[in-house]
């Protein structure tokens, strides 16, 4: 058999899976089977990444306001035109300073005499 390839035909075949003892149907379509492969694993889940909790501020609350803002010290007068600063946004003359206990109560126009 040198320089000459060996050909086998279906018979060849045939007559090799009889002599196996292999049915008939088996000898025409004969095969392995497909190698079975596993399924790759699942990927990793890699758990949430770790944040320490914000530091606790405790805040303390600022000091209690005074319920009324303490009386003013001094009024303005002015006699050209009469009244008290801010019902008298101008003054033609020059403003009097008057202490606040010589002042009416609710800041009338009135003034007391010295």
């Amino acid at each position: 058999m040198t320089g000459s390839t060996h050909r086998m035909t279906l018979g060849s075949l045939a007559a090799i899976f009889a002599s196996l003892g292999m049915p008939a149907q088996a000898q025409e379509y004969y095969y392995y089977p497909p190698p079975y492969y596993a399924p790759p694993p699942p990927p990793y889940a890699y758990p949430p990444p770790y944040y320490p909790p914000p530091p606790v501020i405790i805040q303390q609350a600022p000091p209690p306001r005074p319920a009324g803002a303490p009386p003013p010290q001094f009024w303005y007068w002015c006699d050209d035109p009469q009244g008290y600063y801010p019902r008298v946004p101008t003054c033609n003359r020059t403003w009097r300073q008057v202490s606040g206990a010589d002042v009416a109560p609710a800041g009338q126009a009135t003034q007391k005499s010295k």
